[in-house]
């Protein structure tokens, strides 16, 4: 049975450049942070270009996820944004952006509620 499956095969390795990152682990629906600390968006998918041999992470797809949170389904395409991925400067438990995202369209819902919902309750315009 091993021998039809080709189980004792081994398969080809090939040497890798960069950091090889599990997209589904290391990058899917993972939060995006700014530079400042601050909540962008999160990942909901990633772009990829090809560099010779090699397939290289080009932008990462953003979400807002605050509609989502309230209505559920998913984002709409037409408010998916890019982050290019050479703007990115740290990958962990969250992905870190290297920029501010405070003027980036896709943080535009969470400033909109900020400013015109949150900020209008008592003590809603500073941290506590």
């Amino acid at each position: 049975m091993s021998e039809e499956l080709g189980m004792n095969e081994t398969l080809p390795t090939y040497p890798a450049r960069g950091r090889v990152l599990d997209a589904n682990l290391n990058l899917l629906d993972r939060s995006i942070e700014d530079v400042d600390g601050r909540p962008a968006a999160f990942v909901a998918d990633i772009e990829l270009r090809r560099e010779g041999d090699d397939l290289v992470i080009a932008d990462l797809i953003a979400a807002s996820g605050l509609l989502q949170r309230f209505f559920g389904g998913h984002t709409p395409s037409s408010l998916l944004r890019r982050f290019a991925w050479h703007d990115v400067a740290e990958i962990g438990t969250r992905v870190v952006l290297g920029i501010s995202a405070e003027d980036h369209v896709v943080t535009w819902p969470e400033r909109w509620v900020r400013d015109h919902l949150i900020a209008r309750i008592p003590g809603g315009r500073h941290d506590p």
